[in-house]
Order: C-alpha cells, then structure tokens, then sequence
C-alpha cells in the first residue's frame, strides 16, 4: 500500500483490476480517486452469512440457526485477518477514507465485482450488489489438449460432474 500509489503514477495506470486474494488492495486507489474492479479468481465469499463460507463443508440452509452459524464462520475467518484489517484502518485513516468497517462490502468496487464461478454453481438468494457478476471460467481452451467425452453413452439420467481443479498460488 505504500509504494502501490507512486507506481501506480509513475506508469501511468488509469484504472485497477483487482484480485480479491489481495486483501485491501483497493484502499489505494480509493484513496487516489481511481476506477477499479474486483474479480474473484478463487471461490466467492458471500459476506452477508446468507450462505456458508467455502471453507465450511456446511449444507445450505435458511433456519435463522443456519444462518447465525454462517456469520459465526465469517467472523471466524475474519479473525484470522486481524493483522490486515489493523494495516488497512491504518491506511484508511492515514488517507482520511472514511470507512465502515461493520459493512463487509464497504469497500467491494462500486464498479464492478467479477466471479468466475457460473451462476448455476452457487447458492439461490445470495444479495449480491447490482455490481455483481457471473461470468463462468475464466480458461484458454487453445492451451489445452482436447479430451473426448464419449457423449453416445448419456441415457438421460442425472449427471454428475466432478472437476479436480487448483485454486492460484500465490
């Protein structure tokens, strides 16, 4: 955050596309008046508890029960970034933003957020924000070889499909 902004001039970026692994990132260009969007590389967070986190192998379930232990696991995993959040109010203050902390979204792109996760995969009645967008995965299909799929033995029957992918490592 703090040589971010004097390269950001110095090469003249006009606008930020940013991954979400990158915590707080977007305080920058907040702080410098600049567009800037967020995109989830990895698996999307609902920060409302509406849904359970994806760390949690939990079922999807609307009982207020349900939904007091999908707050309880975001403040669980919130807490594991006390150190960052500490660095962000930091900066935010330091450049006179004025944030609520309280607001999970509160410093989400007003822009655009991008997941490539298709909607079909995620949970029903998540509150996105109007900027929210499903845009399915992001691949070059010309860097991978073509498997077959033998399609002449699909009877109709329910499918299930199965793909063994990797999260990006930083």
């Amino acid at each position: 955050m703090e040589q971010l902004p004097e390269k950001l001039v110095e090469t003249g970026v006009e606008a930020l596309v940013i991954d979400t692994i990158h915590f707080f990132v977007e305080l920058v260009p907040m702080s410098m008046g600049m567009p800037h969007v967020h995109i989830w590389n990895v698996l999307h967070i609902d920060g409302s508890g509406t849904t359970p986190p994806c760390f949690f192998s939990w079922p999807h379930e609307t009982t207020p029960e349900a939904l007091a232990r999908n707050v309880e696991g975001l403040k669980k995993i919130g807490s594991h970034y006390g150190p960052i959040l500490a660095v962000a109010q930091s900066y935010a203050e330091r450049k006179g933003l004025q944030i609520d902390w309280n607001n999970p979204i509160a410093t989400v792109s007003k822009l655009a957020v991008i997941t490539q996760t298709p909607k079909e995969f995620d949970f029903p009645g998540v509150p996105w924000p109007a900027q929210f967008h499903y845009t399915g995965p992001f691949q070059d299909d010309t860097a991978r070889e073509p498997i077959p799929f033998p399609w002449e033995k699909l009877t109709g029957e329910p499918l299930i499909y199965a793909s063994m992918g990797r999260l990006p490592r930083a």
